[in-house]
């Protein structure tokens, strides 16, 4: 199974009354993004807050998300834990599962050198068989993995496969894109740069945006896949505002207040991350209303 196109980062829903995980309102999650057409999903990502939750919410969430999606997209759990140990088990039990690949995070128990994270990266590749999405992630990760590094990866663990490129800087992607495309496919997952990384061929994207914007964010993709650069860029323009006000902090607040404002239930966040204050949460609910996103 190639992987490719637009993959959701799925959001962790938590009921009001204990801040537990809500399984209908996860169920539910799932059936609405595929609705949205999405070519997959990833649980327990930033988005999903994998940091608030325990080693055995993560594996229930992970469960409860490809048990709902019943093998019509792939399910690509993120696993990335503060020790290898971690990871390793987490990614077993995703493979065990029926995760199509599984996605990790260098491990952020300390600011690491990039000699130092690559042993981890194999020893998660030789532990599985299913493929290794690299998530290379530094503003979460305190690490930067350069193209070459990425690719060195990649050329000696053949199930690393994919790199999620999230350091927002965009030549770092075009290099994984253009030169070592022949190892390993990007996905990017800084939202504003999606239609930019689509155009130079990026494999895919992967955003918690796609909890809300499914359709917009695969008509934009579908439509540069097929050379309609007009409708690629009229539908990009619609949603960009959207993804600006996200990237400007406090994302996955963000991406819940959204849900909440479109009557996708979701909840909060979990503490330590920080809900969004009264102007910003009024500041979305303009812009998704001027989008005129479906309520």
């Amino acid at each position: 199974m190639v992987l490719q196109g637009v993959f959701s980062a799925v959001a962790t829903p938590f009921r009001a009354e204990d801040n537990s995980v809500d399984e209908r309102a996860l169920r539910l999650l799932v059936e609405r993004t595929l609705d949205g057409k999405v070519h997959g999903l990833v649980p327990c990502h930033s988005t999903g807050e994998f940091a608030q939750l325990s080693s055995a919410e993560r594996r229930k969430v992970v469960e409860i998300v490809i048990d709902q999606t019943c093998g019509r997209v792939p399910v690509v759990p993120h696993t990335g834990a503060m020790t290898k140990k971690e990871t390793i088990e987490l990614s077993r039990h995703a493979e065990r599962a029926g995760a199509s690949a599984v996605m990790a995070v260098p491990p952020y128990q300390q600011s690491l050198e990039p000699d130092e994270v690559k042993p981890a990266f194999r020893a998660l590749a030789d532990a599985i068989s299913i493929p290794v999405v690299v998530c290379n992630a530094p503003t979460a990760a305190g690490v930067l993995l350069g193209p070459q590094e990425i690719a060195d990866l990649a050329a000696k663990s053949p199930n690393i496969r994919y790199v999620e490129e999230t350091s927002g800087d965009f030549s770092q992607a075009a290099a994984l894109i253009h030169h070592y495309s022949d190892v390993i496919s990007t996905f990017v997952g800084r939202d504003t740069l999606l239609l930019t990384a689509f155009l130079e061929g990026a494999a895919g994207s992967i955003t918690g945006s796609s909890n809300f914007l499914a359709p917009q964010l695969v008509s934009v993709y579908e439509s540069v896949r097929r050379g309609d650069l007009r409708s690629a860029e009229r539908e990009w323009g619609a949603v960009l505002p959207v993804l600006r006000f996200l990237t400007s902090g406090s994302y996955a607040a963000g991406v819940k207040d959204a849900m909440k404002v479109l009557g996708i239930p979701a909840g909060s966040t979990r503490e330590p991350t920080a809900v969004l204050d009264e102007e910003r949460k009024a500041a979305l609910e303009s812009i998704l209303h001027e989008l005129d996103v479906e309520l």
